[in-house]
């Protein structure tokens, strides 16, 4: 991964910042008072025509007069001075410019910047902050919290207030940026470089849309990011309409396949990040839970069970020792309820023997309780230090129990936990979380991006080249393509793709009535009959389908009214003849297809019709180039996916999932082969039973 030096960004040497003022109310004072705030180490130089000194610092009436190199140029200036600070910043050798300036007439040329080698942040950006180099640039004052995830934001406000709320929580948050409006660096630019830190452990975004054209290299580059570190992301889906849902659920495809974490919401933005920021990852998905409450310990139950985590019971020796240590009300096996001992020893003991157990991978440790003298009043100060000298031994215990295992632990805390017991936990990267059910959460993100990461380190593109066939069907397309055709007609749809290996339902072309009984009477009666045209796309809907047509009597009668539906129904439309196909013997009823996302590039997706389910929303989308787990990921991941791989109750067969992956798989070649192809429409697709294959009844091509 080639990532941008963007060191003049988040480590400068030296700022200048223009539009540097002595008055309070104005940004070019606060973002300089933050600057100094922030103890940076180099050179800053305030830049204003209209004042000797700012900040008992002298001023400079341009950029061009500072008379020693300027890392990063910080512009808050009125929208028409910017062009020209710009073009001062490219003549001074400046190597970054971060423009908080809002509201440009026009979109900022960036021709001389670029000639110099000077990359822009924003406009519109409201702050850079890097606790590591001391840097803190932010239209807020933020305090200089070291630590290991990095936020990249392409929201500015909220995005500044997620990060102060972000620090409040002690989330580790060390380096902010909002990216402003990406007239030159983007999100996927400021991934790359923070993916390449060695000083970042993890990466959150808050996304409302990756830059156009930059959905490939995005995905890409998250990729290869998180064959390392861990990347979680928000992603907003901005609007309820179906259209909108389908590109909701691409969207969910291609964080997947580039490995990355979507959070629904901040808190789990956070939650995640705390998380992975700090814990090993889990071997597994084997969840023990140890709780001083039923209540809690079933809650946890109810939500591991939710997001797939495992509860081995625990094994017979270890049940038996915890028999011995615990009432005999307590609940032994997992999750083990110590009930509300006051003794620490139990706790501590049950603790060691359930991260002892070999298949239990993490712990979730529930019930950890905090009391102050204040909250429980001067009458049950008594109670306030059993229950906190019990915290602290408890937490010493879990935190050596973690050393000792290199197991993962998330701890949970309706109290909350403060002082030197939070400093402990802290030091050892021991995460505490409100509910259990954020508690699990995070645990379930680790597991899942230890899949995902090993899913990506595996990932290599899928190279077939094309054999004559292949060459033969690109080649149509783009004639096709040349001559201003938007459609293939049904037949050449079926040729490119059974030139890709799909098999297709065995047809040919009459031109008259008699032929079509010839053809019908070579086939074998029952057959199908459809209207040939690349200018009618739903056939059906106009009469110009007939299918069953079972003598030479009515294959006549189907020719003609056929060609009477398709002059009356769609006069202007181009028909190239009548189509007679064989007739398919029914199978499952599957719909594959393949579309381009403005920004994702070519999607496919795959879903059961005919009545194979009852959820008629039931589907799955990959983003080309797919490899073969990739397709048969999506295929695992349909609700139908029971009943194709023969789980379902009273199911004998399987389908031949197979012949299914080859589509897939086929339609991403014939993407990658063929930009132009603007959509692909197979429905429906026969699927048999395991070793029979299956066959595209109807197809559709549409190009860009």
């Amino acid at each position: 991964m080639q990532a941008t030096n963007l060191d003049p960004v988040f480590r400068p040497q030296s700022v200048a910042i223009v539009g540097a003022s002595n008055d309070p109310y104005k940004w070019g004072y606060l973002l300089l008072d933050n600057l100094l705030q922030s103890e940076f180490a180099g050179p800053v130089y305030p830049v204003n025509p209209h004042a000797a000194q700012i900040h008992d610092r002298p001023a400079y009436p341009r950029l061009t007069d500072v008379p020693d190199p300027v890392d990063l140029a910080i512009v808050a200036v009125p929208a028409a001075a910017v062009p020209g600070v710009v073009a001062d910043a490219a003549s001074a050798g400046v190597r970054a410019a971060m423009i908080v300036t809002a509201g440009l007439a026009e979109p900022l040329d960036l021709t001389a910047a670029r000639r110099a080698g000077m990359r822009v942040v924003g406009p519109h950006c409201l702050g850079v902050h890097s606790a590591a180099a001391r840097f803190s640039a932010l239209m807020i004052p933020a305090p200089l919290a070291p630590g290991p995830v990095a936020f990249v934001s392409q929201s500015g406000g909220y995005g500044i207030q997620l990060f102060v709320s972000a620090q409040r929580q002690r989330a580790g948050i060390g380096t902010f940026v909002n990216t402003g409006d990406e007239t030159d660096l983007t999100s996927t630019d400021y991934l790359a470089y923070l993916g390449a830190d060695p000083d970042v452990r993890a990466v959150i975004m808050y996304l409302q849309d990756v830059h156009p054209a930059e959905g490939p290299r995005f995905i890409d580059v998250a990729r290869q990011v998180t064959r390392e570190k861990p990347v979680i992301a928000i992603k907003l889906r901005r609007s309820p309409r179906p259209d909108a849902l389908d590109a909701d659920a691409m969207w969910d495809a291609a964080l997947q396949q580039a490995g990355v974490l979507r959070a629904r919401d901040p808190d789990q933005l956070l939650d995640y990040a705390r998380a992975l920021s700090r814990l090993p990852l889990p071997r597994g998905r084997r969840v023990g839970i140890l709780t001083r409450t039923g209540g809690a310990g079933a809650e946890a139950a109810d939500r591991c069970d939710l997001r797939g985590l495992e509860m081995p019971p625990l094994s017979s020796p270890v049940v038996d020792q915890l028999r011995e240590l615990l009432p005999p009300y307590a609940g032994v096996d997992n999750p083990v309820d110590v009930i509300g001992l006051l003794d620490p020893g139990p706790y501590n003991e049950a603790l060691r023997l359930m991260l002892g157990q070999d298949d239990i991978d993490a712990l979730i440790a529930l019930g950890i309780v905090q009391m102050s003298p204040e909250e429980l009043g001067e009458r049950y100060t008594w109670i306030s230090a059993i229950y906190n000298g019990l915290l602290e031994a408890n937490l010493i215990s879990l935190v050596g129990q973690f050393r000792r295992t290199g197991k993962p632990i998330v701890v949970e805390s309706a109290t909350g936990v403060s002082g030197r017991n939070q400093k402990l936990l802290d030091e050892a990267g021991i995460p505490v979380y409100a509910i259990p059910e954020r508690a699990v959460d995070a645990l379930a993100a680790l597991a899942r991006y230890r899949e995902l990461r090993e899913q990506v380190q595996a990932w290599e593109p899928r190279t077939r080249p094309p054999g004559p066939a292949r060459s033969e069907a690109v080649g149509l397309i783009y004639m096709l393509w040349e001559q201003g055709r938007r459609a293939l007609a049904e037949t050449q749809a079926k040729g490119v793709l059974g030139a890709y290996g799909v098999p297709v339902a065995e047809g040919a072309v009459a031109h008259s009535a008699a032929d079509a009984v010839a053809l019908a009477q070579d086939y074998g009666f029952p057959v199908v009959i459809k209207v040939v045209s690349p200018d009618i796309a739903r056939k059906a809907r106009i009469g110009g389908v007939k299918v069953g047509v079972r003598n030479s009597a009515a294959v006549r009668r189907a020719y003609e009214e056929i060609l009477e539906n398709a002059a009356l129904h769609a006069p202007g439309a181009a028909i190239e003849g009548v189509l007679v196909q064989r007739m398919a013997a029914p199978g499952r009823q599957m719909r594959v297809g393949l579309t381009r996302h403005a920004q994702l590039g070519s999607a496919i997706h795959v879903g059961p019709t005919g009545g194979l389910t009852d959820d008629r929303q039931d589907g799955a989308w990959g983003i080309v180039p797919l490899i073969d787990d990739e397709a048969r990921r999506m295929i695992a991941g349909l609700h139908a996916y029971p009943v194709l791989a023969g789980h379902a109750l009273h199911q004998d067969a399987s389908a031949d999932l197979d012949a299914l992956n080859q589509v897939i798989l086929a339609l991403n070649d014939l993407a990658l082969d063929c930009p132009t192809i603007a959509t692909v429409d197979i429905d429906p697709f026969f699927l048999y039973d395991a070793g029979y294959g299956g066959v595209a009844v109807d197809a559709s091509i549409t190009l860009s």
